[in-house]
């Protein structure tokens, strides 16, 4: 299986369907991968018959193109951009792929193949699991080495229209004459098995969202270090496809440590299974509301000030989800709406479009008393580490409306560039604590990752001094 960690490179054939070609009429070339620039063609000639670079063909889309490699695989690349250089009647094609899918043994996945699993091993489970099972080791006997060690049966997680468990893959290493040399190797992966396939232009969002769901129990970035797709052949058997293709959050190739866990596979081994189906229940949902705030876990955001938006605009859009309701009760409003009535009638008719306009979200909750609300349903969890939970919201709500608004008038700024770090990372822990616990996270658990966050830790101990600095202003005027 080949893994996201590690460049290569690798000489092949390469050929587009789509324009009738077949591996005999396929051009030469290289593929290469890293984990930055992900998957990389290098062609000598063109896949369109162009013999001049004044005809060159720039930034062309190609959805599906297939290569055969000099090690025997079998490749197929999708999400393609063609480009075409080189200089008088000498051209050279380059081409970039979103993702690749490789076999072994004789099979080439199709543009529409349905895809009925994937699996993935990541730089989290490791740690994930740690002290759940017995860990592998090597024992000496009176005649040599001999190589003992107890495998952990998979822990299903789910057995219904999506079919999820893991599993834990173990390979020795090493030559048996010389026991010295002798290692075992375990991986966890996460399969996940569906009763209704999808397409091939579905794999990399799915694997993406079972793999943010571990995100929350994490304080390092989650990557990938491998992945596998599966598909049917004719006969009903199961095939496999390493796949590949470039992780945005691969900031590092090292394994997460268990520091780096904010919760262990056996704190939340109760609710686990729970927690995960009400994360696949709410996939809708959860792709098109939690992108900000995952971009924040996953991405390097290049200001601070980004991350404040991204975590600002997550919360609300969190509890707009999940917690809204009406700022006035059916009666109240009813009398306000029959108060509205008569105002606008008094006004100038020029001025009736605004003012109803202006009106119009009367009964619909401020930010301000949305963070609050957010904030008071977990005060007890977060009651250590807000300053002032008023002035909290006050300021989060002023600084929000400057950079949205008023970013050229710096007088209104209310947050500085040295508290960034601390309001960043307050609200989020507010939104973790609101939605871990829609998943099912239980209080205890919440705190003992509280706990085991250092960077939250650190602010915790900033209480007292921010306290003093932010609320000095408002006592003196």
């Amino acid at each position: 299986m080949l893994d996201f960690l590690n460049e290569f490179s690798i000489k092949g054939r390469w050929w587009i369907p789509a324009l009738g070609k077949t591996e005999k009429e396929g051009l030469y070339g290289d593929m290469t991968y890293s984990p930055d620039k992900g998957i990389q063609l290098s062609i000598e000639g063109s896949f369109y018959g162009t013999t001049s670079i004044l005809r060159a063909v720039n930034y062309l889309k190609v959805d599906y193109l297939c290569g055969v490699l000099n090690d025997g695989q079998n490749v197929a690349l999708y999400y393609l951009e063609v480009n075409e250089f080189g200089q008088d009647s000498w051209i050279t094609t380059n081409v970039s792929a979103e993702f690749a899918l490789l076999n072994s043994k004789g099979y080439f996945a199709t543009q529409d193949m349905p895809v009925f699993g994937i699996n993935f091993n990541t730089n989290f489970f490791a740690a994930f699991f740690q002290f759940f099972r017995p860990v592998p080791h090597l024992e000496h006997t009176e005649t040599g080495g001999r190589i003992s060690y107890t495998e952990a049966p998979p822990i299903d997680v789910i057995d219904s229209e999506v079919h999820v468990y893991f599993k834990f893959s173990y390979q020795v290493k090493g030559l048996s004459s010389i026991f010295d040399t002798i290692s075992i190797q375990e991986k966890v992966y996460l399969n996940i098995f569906f009763d209704e396939p999808f397409g091939t232009g579905d794999i990399i969002r799915k694997l993406n969202f079972y793999r943010d769901f571990f995100t929350f129990f994490s304080f390092q970035k989650i990557s990938f270090n491998a992945a596998s797709v599966f598909t049917k052949d004719e006969k009903n058997d199961q095939v496999d496809f390493d796949l590949l293709f470039s992780d945005p959050a691969q900031s590092s190739k090292r394994q997460m440590e268990g520091y780096d866990v904010l919760i262990k596979y056996t704190e939340i081994a109760p609710v686990f299974q729970n927690c995960f189906q009400k994360w696949i229940n709410n996939e809708t949902v959860l792709q098109s509301g939690l992108l900000l705030y995952l971009q924040t876990k996953q991405l390097k955001l290049p200001t601070p000030i980004q991350q404040f938006l991204n975590t600002v605009f997550a919360l609300e859009t969190l509890h707009n989800t999940y917690f809204d309701h009406s700022q006035f009760a059916v009666e109240k409003y009813t009398e306000f709406k029959k108060q509205k009535k008569e105002a606008i009638q008094k006004l100038d008719e020029e001025f009736r479009p605004k003012a109803l306009e202006c009106m119009a979200h009367f009964n619909t909750l401020s930010f301000k008393a949305r963070l609050k609300e957010m904030i008071e349903s977990n005060i007890d969890l977060c009651n250590e580490f807000i300053y002032d939970i008023d002035d909290f919201c006050k300021r989060v709500t002023q600084h929000r409306n400057f950079l949205a608004h008023d970013h050229s008038q710096n007088n209104r700024s209310v947050i500085n560039i040295e508290q960034y770090g601390y309001f960043n990372a307050m609200l989020k822990m507010v939104f973790e604590c609101n939605f871990l616990s829609l998943l099912g996270v239980e209080k205890p658990l919440l705190t003992l990752m509280l706990k085991k966050n250092y960077l939250l830790q650190h602010y915790k101990g900033e209480v007292h001094r921010l306290r003093n600095e932010l609320l000095k202003p408002s006592a003196e005027n």
